[in-house]
């Protein structure tokens, strides 16, 4: 498996793109809505077939009760979920099994800004207290990478999760095949190291 995207999530996507061109020199390129759960996003390249993708309330769509009521409630920007990509999802799905993870396969779409509709699968995660440090693990059902078309000049240094189930989180992400630093903490956070053309940073910013 290979890292595939990070989300940094905002309550306001024009302020959050804003914020991220302060901290890069980077101005995220507008990628698509979500239809049916609330939210669009901007993109950025970080490299590798990775990607930051910045998440907001969609003022076109509903927020009752879906992913934009969320982001809409938010105080600040919070980097979220991280995603991973895999052919195989039937044997990721074995792993989390092997682990009491009951899953199932959900298919997911966003429309790009020129029209184009970008198709995954992702495994739902039914039943998990691991909260952010269960990563989003998806299939490309679509040629087009987001990453191909974000605007470039970040490059994605590393990742790190904290929670206090560290010791699980490694083996498991050992079972799947996920390169991403691990480290005990009280609460369960995000931290990436991001060089862009401003110099390095991170998000959440330290």
């Amino acid at each position: 498996m290979k890292l595939d995207h990070l989300v940094w999530a905002s309550n306001s996507l024009d302020t959050a793109v804003a914020a991220f061109e302060q901290l890069s020199g980077v101005t995220a390129g507008a990628g698509g809505r979500h239809l049916s759960i609330g939210s669009r996003n901007a993109l950025a390249d970080l490299g590798n077939e990775c990607y930051l993708a910045i998440d907001g309330p969609d003022p076109k769509q509903s927020l009752a009760g879906n992913y934009g009521a969320f982001l809409a409630g938010l105080a600040d920007p919070v980097l979220w979920r991280f995603a991973v990509q895999t052919p195989d999802l039937k044997t990721a799905q074995k792993i989390l099994a092997g682990h009491g993870l009951e899953t199932a396969v959900k298919p997911g779409s966003r429309t790009t800004t020129g029209g184009e509709l970008l198709e995954w699968d992702t495994l739902s995660v039914a039943g998990s207290d691991l909260g952010l440090g269960m990563p989003i693990i998806k299939t490309w059902r679509t040629d087009l990478h987001p990453s191909s078309e974000a605007p470039r000049g970040c490059r994605l240094v590393g990742l790190t999760v904290s929670h206090p189930k560290a010791e699980f989180l490694r083996g498991l992400y050992g079972e799947l095949g996920i390169l991403v630093d691990v480290k005990q903490a009280p609460a369960a956070s995000l931290m990436a190291v991001i060089d862009g053309p401003r110099g390095r940073f991170t998000l959440p910013v330290s």
